[in-house]
């Protein structure tokens, strides 16, 4: 029987999102079964400063978490201390969870959880949210290589006549 009081609770996620790829859905659904998903979305500054690099600034990763299926909402946060300590203050969810390899040992969140009763889970959706994104980072710095990139045999102009 379906337990009417996960529909009232409040699943905090975080991260960069940048790019979202299957791990990230596998994570947000498996998130859903604990309550509404609340996305705690890391700023561009964050981003930059953890890979190096931004492909998508916030409002398009935010844009389209919004229209992921199961995300109750997208939430910004002052991360200038490499944390999301600060949203889950405002927030206050029942539940912070991460997929990943996320765990207790490498969560700096954790001992604020501790402090406010916020239960942690780790693990959501499976374990492979950092292959996806090493997958497909390998994949776009390879094709930024001279040697891979595809060589294109003609334009295509509005002003050429179509045969």
């Amino acid at each position: 029987m379906f337990d009417v009081s996960v529909q009232n609770q409040i699943i905090a996620l975080s991260g960069a999102f940048d790019v979202l790829h299957p791990g990230h859905i596998r994570m947000i659904k498996g998130a859903a079964y604990f309550g509404r998903v609340v996305i705690i979305l890391n700023s561009d500054e964050w981003v930059k400063r953890n890979k190096g690099f931004l492909l998508m600034p916030w409002r398009d990763r935010r844009e389209i978490l919004t229209s992921v299926h199961g995300v109750h909402a997208v939430e910004h946060v002052i991360d200038n201390d490499d944390t999301v300590c600060e949203a889950l203050l405002r927030l206050r969810p029942n539940i912070f969870g991460n997929g990943g390899n996320r765990t207790h040992y490498n969560t700096p969140e954790r001992r604020l959880c501790n402090d406010l009763g916020i239960a942690c889970v780790w693990g959501i959706g499976g374990g492979e949210r950092d292959k996806y994104s090493n997958e497909i980072l390998e994949r776009v710095f390879s094709a930024q290589r001279p040697e891979n990139r595809v060589k294109r045999t003609s334009d295509f102009s509005l002003e050429q006549p179509i045969d």
